[in-house]
């Protein structure tokens, strides 16, 4: 949970510095320059995402190669199911309520503006759904292990 929160804010902080009209630009005013076929800015969010990546894979890479192969436990085909399905269902749903508060599209308000007004939110909400979905799962299967384990004892 602490990585997860550490994640969210530093996300949040980068985008403060890395995106148009934000604070980082405003600092640092040649992000806002072009920088060959990008802005500044620009090179910063693709950057740091693609290092995000190497890191993110090294750090996986060095997690497996530290654990021991065990039984896989996986959750019930309707749960895995639902969980997949989720996400497209969350975010067309976000979509059409975004059409049903703003509007239709117009010049002024683009398909840019209805995914940064929706799909941010609806992406946040899935992932803390996701979260809870994961507690409760592992919380349902402790419980189950010690049932198990108090009728083995008998």
């Amino acid at each position: 949970m602490l990585a997860l929160a550490l994640g969210v804010v530093t996300h949040i902080l980068w985008d403060a510095f890395t995106h148009e009209g934000r604070a980082g630009v405003g600092l640092l005013p040649a992000l806002d320059e072009q920088w060959g076929t990008l802005l500044g800015y620009k090179w910063l969010q693709y950057g740091s995402g693609v290092g995000g990546m190497i890191v993110l894979a090294i750090a996986g890479a060095l997690w497996m190669r530290g654990r021991t192969p065990g039984p896989i436990d996986p959750a019930p085909l309707g749960i895995r199911l639902s969980w997949w399905l989720s996400l497209p269902v969350m975010l067309v749903g976000a979509v059409v309520i975004g059409f049903a508060v703003y509007g239709p599209l117009t010049e002024e308000f683009t398909v840019q503006h209805l995914a940064y007004r929706t799909l941010p939110l609806a992406c946040g909400v899935w992932g803390a759904l996701t979260v809870a979905l994961i507690v409760v799962l592992r919380v349902v299967r402790g419980r189950s292990a010690e049932v198990v384990d108090a009728v083995e004892s008998r």
